[in-house]
């Protein structure tokens, strides 16, 4: 018996609508599945986080940060890689996040 696998989703959380719209474009047209939300409270409450993917995080959001996001994914073991990008970027922050487990940290 064949177990097939659901294909691996990008998931864009980010606050800025145009960046959102355009990175889930470009990542679309390059073949992958991309969902994306506004918010780090409704990426949790809407993502099936049990599906392989990774997660493409900004850091400053209103209400829960991308960091804050990072830190409540790890509390709760979920293991999706995160790739942050940002245009609030600083070496400490970049580091942080990487020790908690991000695999990338790049600025918009």
């Amino acid at each position: 018996m064949k177990c097939i696998l659901p294909a691996p989703l990008v998931r864009l959380v980010d606050d800025d609508n145009d960046f959102r719209e355009s990175q889930k474009a470009f990542l679309t047209a390059l073949g992958w599945q991309v969902e994306d939300w506004e918010s780090p409270a409704a990426f949790l409450q809407d993502d099936d986080l049990q599906r392989p993917g990774c997660a493409v995080l900004d850091i400053r959001m209103p209400g829960m940060s991308g960091l804050e996001l990072q830190e409540r994914m790890k509390a709760q073991n979920l293991s999706l890689p995160i790739i942050f990008v940002t245009g609030h970027g600083d070496v400490p922050t970049a580091v942080r996040t990487l020790k908690l487990g991000a695999f990338d940290f790049l600025e918009k």
